[in-house]
């Protein structure tokens, strides 16, 4: 079904920087939901997973949008450097990182037209 394209502000995890190497602090990546093999997973809506740089379920983040990515899901991973898990949550303490965060979640939600 054509070719999978990325589209990287910087490397996909484990690729430009070598495979299984660490994404740099403050990656982001993208993808259009190309197949380049038959999908695994039900129908699945466009995945929208942040993580914090200290984030404890950030290894978990990572293997998600990979395995979404290769069921031919389209996905947007982003790393948000210096947070740490749930720093959203924060918003209604009005730290800048969380209200940055919650706007950046609301974008994606406009841009799919939800």
């Amino acid at each position: 079904m054509g070719e999978r394209t990325a589209t990287p502000s910087s490397p996909r995890p484990g690729s430009a920087t070598g495979a299984g190497s660490t994404p740099p602090v403050g990656w982001r990546w993208t993808t259009r939901g190309s197949r380049r093999s038959p999908p695994t997973w039900p129908a699945s809506p466009p995945l929208y997973l942040p993580a914090g740089q200290y984030d404890t379920l950030r290894a978990g983040t990572e293997a998600l949008a990979r395995a979404a990515v290769d069921a031919g899901v389209a996905v947007t991973a982003e790393s948000w450097p210096g947070m740490v898990h749930g720093w959203q949550g924060l918003v209604s303490a009005g730290v800048p990182e969380a209200v940055a965060a919650f706007a950046r979640a609301r974008a994606y939600l406009d841009d799919l037209g939800v």
